[in-house]
């Protein structure tokens, strides 16, 4: 620990901006300098917890369709964030976690970040990140309100399993969100909900795995929605606004409106015995109302190049009907100013409902929508460059897309200011791999290593591609996504070629895209091994192709449009698919010997272990390792790491037995390394090592 008390020392006096600048080494001389730690040895010298001057998380929401968490991150100031657009910048981190028992537990489901730099220029500046999450759907009759939290932290990322944790720069958000209800149902999940028990003979003959459709939720009848209604303070010009808009609209059913009394064919809305003169006034005084649903926040994900936006709902009826129905649409249409007006992005929708256990808070819903930005960038070097994003909010009515001034009658007009991603703009046409492994190609050394740069991140999640030590570079291994901008109307193939080989492959195996509504679909290359393009609409992520990986030898990659025959650069790749293995993984008891018993108040065992990987002959290196006592008993000592032991005997382990009740124990080795695993974060190649020994009394 750094002497505070030397002479010429003095950051126990630092002002907080000076403070913010040397972060993280305050933090080595102190943890709990800036007294965010809720229990610590150490006493704060600077008091900062849930400073939101510099960033503010201000919204979070969930998108059904997509099966991810939004969150839309406001960035303040000018300066803060360690350096201008062609540094390095810094790291906005949020963390989120779901709970199913009202904030009893919190499941931890990840981090997600951006980069920020200094930028002049207006502000505030509006960023989204973006979790996939994985949640259990239930049936429709089921109301699924998980409570969601999340925690932004500016330059440290928030610590895993720790809900409580308490940002030194940043805030907590907590929020309830809804899950949908099944599309498919499996047959012995509906048994057991009807508590239906089959005999052994046909549990043996039926597929009780099988998927069964759910039936298709039914648009409910003005009569059925006026029922549900009567009794409820839902004025008649929301729920037959709908009906009355087509009506309006369509004049064979403006015909059976006004139809006399007589008529064998009447318009349902006339038999409803309601003056739709009052009702079509009421919703012409109507412009803008946010009684049910309001649009609070608009972003951009400068990772995945998708604009967002938060919806609240306020209300628990007025959406006209149950989980079990059809519902209500929520229309958010999108329009954005590169710098000569407005232009139509596209619209993204949201399904609502009645919710009878509706939270005191509302529930927030998400929706996300791939935006071009790659042709509208400009190298760092020039500085930054922004747009205006306007958001419109409809329910029930999509806005026009020639109108950005559209103002609904339910709902509500947002407008953002985004960031634009440095680099150099991408034209229709060109070849494009963007990322490999789930890294950026520019924080990929792609002409020598072939292992990532130090300080790289994951291009869609914004986390360490290290997070233990975010200097050390990383190779690639297991199934290597390979993603990039589309020219649409044109077909791409992507090769692959070992160093030192003379031959070329494609890549051809069947890939999964997902659309803008979360539908997942399967590809296949035509007989040449060329994928046709796709919109970002129907591949919001930009895959291109899948490479399963094998060995731990360098590979070129590039990829090859069809039309011109063009092709980006060959980019190295160092791959490592070999776990850590005996003997470069062991543990060992030296007090004693291995699998031997000690009495009850026995000194502590000591031991040594090896965790390395010194003498695989790849380019691996051990990312961290573990020793816990099974079952649940004293902790050994170190409990964990992130440095090679080297060859055997390796570093000493200790363990105290004070308190282990007589059994049998396992200390196990658990040793990663740091490969960049499926192309995801928090995947390695792994192995483990373990020795037993008893306690006796």
């Amino acid at each position: 620990m750094v002497n505070q008390n030397k002479p010429g020392v003095s950051i126990d006096k630092l002002p907080p901006e000076q403070a913010r600048g040397n972060f993280h080494l305050l933090l080595l001389a102190n943890p709990n300098y800036f007294g965010n730690l809720k229990t610590s040895e150490f006493k704060p010298v600077l008091t900062i917890a849930g400073d939101t001057a510099y960033e503010e998380l201000s919204c979070v929401g969930f998108s059904p369709s997509l099966s991810r968490l939004e969150g839309v991150v406001t960035i303040k100031q000018n300066s803060g964030y360690l350096g201008d657009l062609c540094s390095a910048g810094s790291q906005e981190y949020v963390r989120f976690y779901l709970s199913f028992d009202n904030g009893a537990t919190w499941l931890d489901q990840g981090v997600v970040g951006f980069t920020a730099h200094d930028l002049p220029g207006p502000k505030p500046l509006e960023y989204s990140v973006t979790q996939p999450i994985s949640v259990s759907e239930d049936f429709c009759f089921v109301e699924n309100l998980p409570q969601v939290r999340a925690i932004l932290s500016w330059n440290y990322e928030p610590p895993a399993n720790t809900p409580g944790f308490v940002p030194v720069w940043g805030n907590v958000v907590n929020v309830t969100i809804q899950i949908p209800s099944f599309e498919f149902i499996l047959l012995d999940g509906l048994l057991a909900e009807a508590k239906v028990k089959l005999p052994a003979s046909l549990k043996q003959a039926v597929d009780l795995k099988q998927a069964i459709p759910a039936v298709p939720k039914k648009a409910l009848s003005v009569a059925e929605i006026a029922a549900a209604y009567k009794e409820k303070p839902v004025p008649p010009k929301r729920f037959l606004y709908p009906e009355i808009e087509k009506v309006s609209g369509n004049q064979a059913l403006s015909i059976t409106m006004n139809a006399p009394a007589s008529a064998a064919v009447k318009h349902p809305l006339a038999l409803l015995g309601v003056n739709l003169g009052d009702i079509i006034a009421e919703i012409f005084t109507t412009s803008g109302d946010t009684t049910y649903e309001e649009l609070d926040c608009v972003g951009l994900d400068i990772n995945r190049n998708m604009l967002a936006g938060v919806v609240k709902v306020k209300l628990p009826y007025g959406f006209n009907g149950g989980l079990c129905t059809a519902g209500s649409t929520e229309y958010v249409a999108f329009w954005v100013d590169w710098g000569s007006g407005y232009e139509y992005a596209g619209t993204a929708t949201l399904n609502t409902h009645d919710i009878s256990a509706f939270p005191p808070g509302g529930l927030e819903y998400a929706v996300g929508l791939p935006v071009d930005v790659a042709s509208h960038r400009q190298p760092c070097e020039k500085g930054p460059k922004t747009a205006n994003v306007r958001a419109i909010l409809s329910w029930q009515t999509s806005p026009p897309p020639t109108n950005p001034n559209y103002v609904p009658v339910w709902g509500n007009q947002l407008d953002a200011l985004v960031q634009i991603p440095a680099g150099l703009p991408i034209e229709t046409g060109t070849p494009d791999i963007a990322i490999i492994g789930g890294i950026g190609v520019a924080q990929i050394d792609t002409s020598a290593t072939g292992m990532t740069l130090p300080g790289a991140v994951f291009a869609l999640q914004g986390t360490p591609a290290d997070p233990w030590d975010n200097t050390r570079q990383c190779p690639f291994g297991g199934r290597i996504v390979i993603q990039g901008l589309p020219s649409v109307g044109d077909k791409y193939r992507v090769w692959i070629q070992k160093v030192g080989s003379p031959l070329p492959i494609a890549l051809t195996d069947p890939i999964v895209t997902t659309d803008g509504m979360g539908n997942p679909t399967t590809r296949y290359p035509d007989g040449s091994g060329f994928f046709s393009y796709l919109d970002n609409t129907q591949n919001i992520d930009n895959v291109l192709a899948y490479w399963d990986s094998s060995g731990d030898d360098q590979w070129n990659v590039w990829l090859e449009i069809a039309s011109s025959g063009k092709t980006t650069q060959n980019y190295l790749i160092q791959l490592v698919n070999t776990a850590p293995v005996p003997p470069e993984i062991q543990i060992h008891i030296d007090s004693g010997g291995d699998c031997k018993q000690f009495s009850v108040g026995t000194t502590p065992l000591d031991g040594h272990f090896v965790a390395t990987e010194s003498g695989s002959g790849t380019s691996g290196q051990i990312g961290h390792y573990t020793l816990t006592t099974l079952p649940s008993g004293n902790a050994p000592s170190p409990s964990n790491g992130i440095s090679d032991t080297g060859p055997a005997p390796g570093e000493p382990w200790t363990l105290s037995l004070t308190g282990m009740k007589p059994c049998g124990y396992v200390v196990l080795l658990n040793v990663w390394d740091n490969t960049i695993l499926n192309s995801a974060p928090n995947n390695w190649n792994g192995n483990d090592a373990s020795v037993g020994f008893c306690i006796v009394s």
